[in-house]
């Protein structure tokens, strides 16, 4: 028996917009449809990179540069090179330098090591030749006045006191440094004022009144004494610098001048604490002396 036959119904027909048609109009496409590409599955094991910034790749390049620069000072810090190079300034072999021998010493030529205990021996021997004299045995002179060491507020620091010995090592006869002239020379003159003369330019001026000057007599006998005068200033030079660093000296304090003439003097010494006992005529100088001055410099009293 033969089945029934299906109809297939006609579809509808379009309708008819029911909007106005406008002249002119233009009419768009729909934009064709990109196909999205296959999906892949990621690859977890592959590591990501990171691109720097432009500030950390100029850092890291100025970082290398400055790697690769030479050294133009200082030098890597070694205990033995060390140690060989404090010895040659100390004049002492260091351990490092007795276990690799003499002359296998890093870091130091033999010539700077043997300048360098050389400097030290000479150092040691003029200690030793200090040691030796009256001044550091803190024995006197007849008729001198002895640089006294410091105690306390009063006397020298150990430093002068070491110049001034030196002086008599080097000099035993001067008993001073002649190269020190941080003074003038007093010059009496016939009528009995005073005149002062620069020792390196050789001139002539008349001392300023009621000017405090420090006065040091050095070794000599009678007028031939050379008294050397400098201006008390705040900073200014004292009894060690004015006497070139003299051990020993006639007499040492400080004195004022008017119209030319000495009129007041004292003992007034730190660094030699002389006496006031006899300071007129160890002195050389025409005045009267008291352990202080007075308020009032012009009084003589």
């Amino acid at each position: 028996m033969t089945p029934p036959r299906l109809s297939r119904s006609p579809s509808p027909a379009p309708q008819p917009s029911m909007a106005p048609a406008i002249q002119g109009a233009r009419t768009h496409s729909p934009a064709p449809t990109l196909a999205a590409p296959p999906a892949t599955a990621l690859n977890l094991t592959t590591p990501i990179r990171h691109i720097p910034s432009e500030t950390a790749t100029a850092t890291r390049l100025r970082s290398l540069a400055l790697s690769q620069m030479p050294r133009t000072g200082g030098h890597k810090r070694e205990p033995s090179k060390d140690a060989d190079i404090l010895a040659s300034e100390t004049g002492r072999a260091s351990q490092a330098s007795r276990q690799a021998g003499p002359d296998s010493s890093p870091g130091i030529s033999a010539k700077a090591r043997g300048r360098g205990v050389a400097e030290t021996r000479v150092k040691n021997d003029l200690r030793r030749q200090i040691e030796q004299t009256d001044f550091w045995k803190g024995e006197d002179r007849p008729g001198l006045i002895r640089m006294k060491r410091a105690k306390g507020d009063t006397g020298a620091a150990d430093a002068t006191c070491l110049l001034a010995a030196a002086t008599l090592v080097r000099d035993p006869k001067l008993g001073y440094n002649p190269k020190m002239k941080f003074h003038s020379k007093l010059i009496r003159q016939d009528d009995g004022s005073c005149m002062l003369e620069n020792p390196e330019t050789k001139q002539v001026n008349p001392p300023i009144d009621g000017q405090r000057y420090v006065f040091v007599t050095m070794p000599g006998t009678g007028p031939a004494a050379d008294i050397r005068v400098c201006p008390m200033a705040s900073g200014g030079h004292g009894h060690a610098q004015v006497s070139g660093n003299a051990p020993y000296v006639r007499y040492a304090g400080e004195v004022i001048f008017k119209d030319g003439k000495e009129t007041h003097a004292t003992p007034q010494s730190g660094t030699y604490l002389p006496p006031l006992e006899n300071a007129r005529t160890l002195s050389g100088l025409n005045c009267e002396f008291t352990s202080k001055f007075p308020s009032d410099p012009d009084q003589t009293k």
